[in-house]
């Protein structure tokens, strides 16, 4: 591991989640010691003469700064000396990691059904990601085993990705993306609860004299809910490459899955009633391996039977008539 990744720490939901876990430990703490620390940490705050705003923004800057730490050391106490090696002559992989516990971890090549290549908001724009495998045999509770690389360069994902496929093509290849009613169904999700959201706060600023302000906000979320869901329109893909079966998305937290087609032991397709009105369904592969279920959403019912069928040839034949 190149100590510089912990850069990547504080820019993963994870990453914040244990950073402030960790804080919200110390603040209670803190807060046995002294029934007036928070009290006294305010009013010193306040003698040093800022304006209410400033002061707040010094404080989410300290929360922000305190988070970012501890998730840094929670990455260090992770990921520390982590080795990824292949062995092979016994057909397997070993991880090597841990700071003050070392944690090591074994999986045969046998069991390895694909990669999850998961690339949050936050990693993306860092041109960052992290990597694991899909394998059989672990439980859902014992997943975090299966990372082969933690936040790190894209670089360094894509060549361990490589290395463990054999090829690049399923984490590089194009995907076919869903259509315009993959596309309306995400701006209609993003942006009509911003409008209901808004439409309750000017009726709260018209009848109950709530702050003015709070509709510039409204009208920044609706401005932000447009770009949001075309990231998410853009996410959204599938493609059979090879012996792999790939499908992609997510915004926020996306993730780019490469499951080996031999591997997949069942299908589910699902249609809400606002997806059977738009003509699309959800189609889901199962397997044994990883998290179990590998979902492509919103594609128009008929290519979803075609990837299916062209995925595991054989397997729906006895339903298409």
């Amino acid at each position: 591991m190149d100590p510089a990744w912990v850069r990547y720490a504080p820019l993963t939901t994870s990453g914040v989640i244990v950073g402030a876990a960790a804080l919200g430990f110390l603040a209670n703490i803190l807060n046995q010691a002294s029934d007036n620390v928070w009290q006294e940490g305010w009013n010193y705050l306040r003698s040093w003469s800022f304006g209410w705003a400033l002061t707040v923004a010094i404080l989410l800057v300290g929360v922000l700064v305190g988070v970012s730490v501890l998730a840094v050391l929670g990455y260090l106490l992770t990921n520390w000396g982590l080795v990824v090696s292949h062995n092979a002559t016994g057909h397997s992989y070993h991880l090597r990691r841990g700071l003050l516990t070392t944690r090591e971890t074994s999986i045969d090549e046998s069991r390895v059904r694909g990669l999850e290549v998961g690339e949050p908001l936050g990693l993306r724009l860092a041109h960052g990601g992290r990597l694991a495998v899909i394998v059989t045999g672990l439980s859902k509770k014992t997943q975090s085993a299966a990372t082969l690389v933690p936040p790190a360069p894209a670089e360094v994902v894509a060549r361990v990705g490589e290395d463990v496929l054999g090829e690049s093509g399923p984490l590089t290849a194009p995907l076919t993306e869903h259509g315009p009613a993959a596309r309306r169904r995400r701006l209609t999700r993003a942006v009509v609860p911003a409008l209901i959201v808004l439409a309750v706060v000017a009726v709260l600023v018209l009848t109950l004299d709530w702050p003015a302000w709070l509709l510039v906000l409204g009208i920044v979320v609706i401005a932000l809910a447009v770009p949001l869901a075309r990231d998410r329109y853009a996410a959204l893909g599938h493609a059979i490459v090879g012996p792999y079966l790939v499908v992609r998305s997510g915004s926020f937290t996306r993730r780019r899955d490469a499951l080996e087609r031999d591997g997949i032991i069942g299908w589910n397709v699902r249609a809400s009633l606002f997806q059977r009105r738009q003509g699309v369904v959800t189609l889901t592969a199962t397997t044994a391996a990883g998290h179990q279920e590998y979902t492509a959403y919103d594609l128009p019912e008929g290519r979803a039977i075609a990837v299916a069928d062209e995925a595991t040839p054989g397997m729906l034949s006895e339903f298409l008539v």
